[in-house]
Formats: structure tokens, sequence, C-alpha cells
């Protein structure tokens, strides 16, 4: 027999999309810090890590965005899951 533990997933499932919305977050800041530092810094280095800090938090965002997905599709087989073992109890019950 299968068993399988919807609380646990979904809590990994939100510890993952936590922890990767914290990543994104501090991506950010410390962009915004080094730009701070750094005032009006301008040439090809600062073009170059301006864009590797904004593809990394992009990634980082799409990354959330898929764990948001994973979640609710996770949600949705398990609700079809638990549907169809009441229905299997049932047919069992009925026999």
């Amino acid at each position: 027999m299968i068993t399988y533990d919807y609380p646990a997933i979904d809590e990994a499932i939100d510890m993952m999309t936590k922890k990767a919305t914290e990543i994104a977050n501090q991506t950010d800041q410390q962009q915004q810090q080094v730009k701070a530092i750094m005032g009006n810094w301008t040439g090809t280095t600062a073009d170059a890590y301006n864009k590797l800090c904004d593809d990394l938090e992009a990634d980082l965002r799409a990354n959330v965005e898929i764990l948001n997905n994973l979640k609710t599709t996770f949600g949705q087989g398990a609700d079809e899951m638990k549907h169809q073992d009441a229905k299997g109890g049932q047919n069992v019950a009925g026999s």
C-alpha cells in the first residue's frame, strides 16, 4: 500500500518557496547596497554586474513562481488522490 504524507510534502514546498523568495530579496538588497557604495558606477563592468544581478533575481523569482505552480498542482493531485481513496473505500465497503 502506498501512502503519501501530504502535509509534509506541502510544508516542504512552502519552505522551498519561502527560501527562494528570501534569496531573491537578498539579491535585490545586495545589488542596492553595491549601488549605494559605488555611487554613480558606470561602464562595462557596472553594466555586466547589473545584468548579472538582474538575471539572478529574475531566475529566483521564476523559481518562486514554479514552486507556487507546483504547490497548486500538488494540491489538486492530493485532492484527486483523496477522492479516489474515498471512492475505493466505498467500493470495498459496498462489496
